[in-house]
């Protein structure tokens, strides 16, 4: 039993996540400096490789992950695609990759509307979370599923996506998304 709770807790999935940043409308003088900042930042890191270098659009890896980072007129968007994440690195990850890069965004961009995406889809592989949601069900059977429901703070909850072969987090803002990514991806208590 032992071994089977390490595989439903290592499991591997792949990633895709997207952080949205508008801007307040009197941010224009900042924006051309803001990617070539994050940038910066980011150059003292392991592993650091920058693929794509346009004005407006970077392509980079940091600490394995790729990032692909865009700053146009109205938004700063860090997108992260078909990353291969096991469960036991998903709170790791967030907590020591995502996380930083988004509070050095946040505080340079200040105030303004915000949307955390993930998705983990789990491919061909089993949905731990069919068995969590259905336990008697027989998923064999199961052509369709699509389960959504709130996580976290009543003001500003998450809004966790649970479908038959991935599971979706979408947030207001990062606290929000910090509590419901830890609670769902590493399949932990709330």
């Amino acid at each position: 039993m032992q071994w089977l709770k390490f595989y439903l807790l290592n499991r591997t999935t792949w990633w895709d996540a997207s952080f949205l940043f508008a801007f307040p409308d009197d941010f224009a003088l900042e924006r051309p400096a803001l990617l070539a900042s994050i940038i910066e930042s980011l150059k003292t890191k392991q592993g650091f490789q920058l693929f794509r270098d346009d004005p407006e659009r970077k392509a980079l890896r940091v600490g394995g992950i790729i990032f692909e980072l865009t700053c146009d007129r109205d938004a700063f968007h860090v997108q992260v695609a078909d990353q291969q994440i096991s469960f036991r690195d998903a709170r790791r990850l967030i907590e020591a990759e995502l996380f930083r890069l988004i509070e050095k965004i946040e505080t340079a961009v200040g105030n303004g509307t915000r949307q955390y995406a993930l998705t983990a889809k789990f491919g061909q592989s089993r949905n731990p979370y069919l068995s969590t949601h259905l336990a008697r069900m027989d998923d064999r059977t199961l052509l369709v599923f699509d389960c959504v429901y709130q996580v976290g703070d009543q003001d500003e909850p998450a809004t966790v996506s649970i479908h038959k072969d991935s599971v979706t987090i979408v947030a207001g803002t990062r606290e929000s998304f910090r509590e419901a990514s830890k609670r769902v991806l590493a399949l932990s208590a709330p």
